[in-house]
């Protein structure tokens, strides 16, 4: 057991609780000073999954199909809707040349750049990993911005 001397004013400080950091249960806000409301996150944040979805689905060739229905349906509603739903938008599409890219390389010289194909599995890895940060981060009423991406939507 160990023993410490404190003064009477260091115990005082000690018993009171530490000042809270968080905004005490208010909904996160857009730069605007608005609140993000619970439904503008969950279609941020499907718009960065829809991505992963889309993919999945169409070996890569239609993964922006998904941020871009959301943004086409929902950008009305919300800033943040709009500001993510086009910044997963624009990384969609980087994705997608990236993959039509190394495909239209490695065809293009005979397969002679054969191993180019093994930066495919790693492009996936990382649109999953991309997305699905981008995705917490949207949850959490956070503008996320993509590390790597074209910005050919405004």
């Amino acid at each position: 057991m160990s023993w410490c001397l404190t003064s009477t004013d260091e115990r005082r400080e000690m018993s009171q609780d530490p000042p809270s950091t968080s905004s005490g249960g208010e909904e996160p806000r857009e730069e605007g000073g608005a609140e993000v409301d619970k439904d503008a996150r969950n279609w941020a944040t499907f718009a960065h999954l829809s991505g992963i979805l889309a993919g999945a689905l169409s070996a890569y060739l239609f993964c922006f199909l998904g941020p871009l229905l959301i943004w086409l349906f929902k950008k009305d509603e919300s800033e943040f809707i709009s500001d993510q739903a086009i910044e997963a938008l624009n990384f969609q599409i980087t994705v997608t040349i990236a993959n039509v890219a190394i495909a239209a390389i490695v065809a293009g010289s005979c397969f002679i750049l054969y191993p180019l194909w093994f930066a495919l599995p790693l492009l996936w890895v990382a649109h999953i990993v991309l997305s699905i940060v981008a995705a917490m981060k949207a949850s959490a009423g956070e503008k996320y911005r993509y590390p790597v991406n074209l910005r050919i939507i405004r």
